[in-house]
């Protein structure tokens, strides 16, 4: 009998029922992936696309932060750029 049911496509939702992902002072959705920085404590939020081993810039202290790790988050330091002299 089940063979028979058909779901339908799309299922309006209620407007009192929808979330909206809330939103920075830019209008940008927030992300879902915080973590801490490591040198003021402050949280990181992470864009939903970052990837390990990218660099992101902590809001509060500046600081250039990679990550490390996403299940859980973690953030370090990034390590310092070397100057290249033409090399």
């Amino acid at each position: 009998m089940a063979e028979n049911v058909k779901f339908p496509e799309k299922v309006d939702t209620p407007s009192h029922l929808q979330l909206e992902r809330p939103r920075c002072e830019g209008g940008h959705e927030m992300s879902a992936i915080t973590a801490n920085c490591p040198v003021c404590d402050a949280v990181v939020d992470l864009q939903a696309d970052v990837g390990e081993s990218e660099v992101v810039r902590c809001g509060d202290c500046g600081s250039d932060l990679e990550v490390r790790s996403l299940e859980p988050p973690v953030l370090a330091e990034a390590p310092a750029e070397e100057e290249d002299w033409g090399e």
